[in-house]
């Protein structure tokens, strides 16, 4: 199973893009991964989900 850095990174809710980095470790060659980013506003307990994304690791 892959792993994914630990950890909570700041965002600022202005409603611009924002980067983000993980690491992820234990990747199977020639495989793809999704993945999807959770945002809380802890404001409101409410969470926002962005899209469902992939890439693919090297067949290598």
């Amino acid at each position: 199973m892959a792993r994914a850095a630990q950890g909570w990174q700041a965002v600022t809710a202005n409603f611009t893009t924002q980067s983000f980095a993980a690491t992820v470790t234990g990747l199977a060659t020639n495989t793809t991964y999704y993945y999807q980013v959770q945002f809380e506003d802890t404001g409101n307990s409410s969470y926002q989900y962005g899209s469902i994304l992939s890439f693919k690791t090297s067949p290598h």
